[in-house]
């Protein structure tokens, strides 16, 4: 598969989204892995919308750890 943009990436999880929904139960793990800036940000928030969960918070756990401090 080969998702050219954004939204397409969140059109597709979002239907994939919609087909385990029912397949899923309560404290069930599913775990991304990809290359930086691959699209697993946009991957889960389109998959919760088509699980239709709410979103209470994603964050890009990349962003914080490539932060710089000054000082030291």
């Amino acid at each position: 598969m080969n998702i050219k943009s954004e939204n397409e990436m969140m059109a597709t999880a979002r239907d994939l989204g919609k087909v385990v929904r029912d397949q899923v139960y309560e404290n069930y793990v599913i775990f991304l892995e990809g290359d930086l800036g691959a699209g697993k940000t946009t991957f889960v928030k389109g998959f919760m919308k088509g699980m239709e969960l709410s979103l209470i918070h994603i964050s890009e756990p990349t962003r914080r750890r490539g932060m710089a401090y000054g000082g030291v």
